[in-house]
C-alpha cells in the first residue's frame, strides 16, 4: 500500500511520519488513476469478480485510517494483511519487511491455488526482490508484476535484472513511471477491459 496505492515517502523516514501522523483518510493521497485501475482489475475481462488483497508492512493499528482512506478514494476493498506488533519467538517488534510480505503472499496463493495473481508494489522498499522470489516459487501463477518507480534511477538497473529472471518463468517484471503505463501493459495483454 505506502508508496504503490498511497503516497507514503516510505524511502524518507521523516516525510513518512509527517504523513502518518498529520494526515487522515480525507487528506492522504493516492497516486493518480490507482482507484480506476484496482476496480478494472477487479471487474476482470471475464464477467467475474476477481478478488483484490492488499499485503503490507503497515501495522494494524492504522486499518481503520486504511479502510477509510479506500472508501473515500473509491479504491476496491479487499483483505488487508498487516503487521503485529510485539515479541514473539521469531522477531522483536515486528518481522522484516521481506519475511512478512513472503509469507502472506504464500499463504493467499496458497489457499487460492488455482487462482493466477497480478502482483502490484513499487521501488522504494523490497518488492520487486520478493515478487521476483514469489515468481520463481511459483511458476506461471505469476503472469504480471507492477513495480511504480518511485526510487528514481537508483534502483532502475537492479529492477530489469530481476524482470530479465522473471521472463525465464513467464512473468512480466516492469518497472512503470505511473499507474497509466501498468493499465495500458493489463489492457494488451487482456487482463481489464479497455473501457475500464
Amino acid at each position: 500500500i505506502d508508496d504503490t496505492v498511497l503516497h507514503t515517502d516510505a524511502t524518507n523516514l521523516l516525510k513518512m511520519a509527517r504523513n502518518v501522523f498529520l494526515n487522515n483518510a480525507r487528506t492522504r493521497l493516492p497516486f493518480e488513476g490507482v482507484a480506476a485501475f484496482y476496480q478494472a482489475l477487479q471487474k476482470g475481462t471475464k464477467g467475474a469478480f476477481n478478488p483484490l488483497f492488499y499485503v503490507t508492512s503497515s501495522s494494524w493499528n492504522i486499518y481503520d485510517l486504511l479502510v477509510d482512506f479506500f472508501q473515500v478514494r473509491g479504491i476496491p476493498l479487499g483483505p488487508l494483511f498487516m503487521v503485529d506488533l510485539g515479541l514473539t519467538d521469531d522477531y522483536f517488534v515486528t518481522p522484516s519487511h521481506r519475511q512478512h510480505k513472503v509469507a502472506q503472499i504464500k499463504a493467499v496463493l496458497n489457499a487460492y491455488p488455482d487462482l493466477p495473481f497480478l502482483l502490484v508494489g513499487d521501488s522504494g522498499q523490497r518488492d520487486p526482490e520478493i515478487y521476483l522470489q514469489v515468481a520463481q516459487e511459483y511458476p506461471g501463477r505469476i503472469p504480471a508484476v507492477y513495480i511504480r518507480d518511485v526510487a528514481g534511477d537508483s534502483r532502475d538497473v537492479q529492477v530489469n535484472e530481476y524482470a530479465r529472471a522473471a521472463a525465464e518463468v513467464g512473468c512480466d517484471l516492469l518497472l512503470v513511471k505511473d499507474t497509466a503505463a501498468a493499465s495500458l501493459h493489463a489492457t494488451q495483454k487482456g487482463y481489464i477491459l479497455p473501457e475500464t
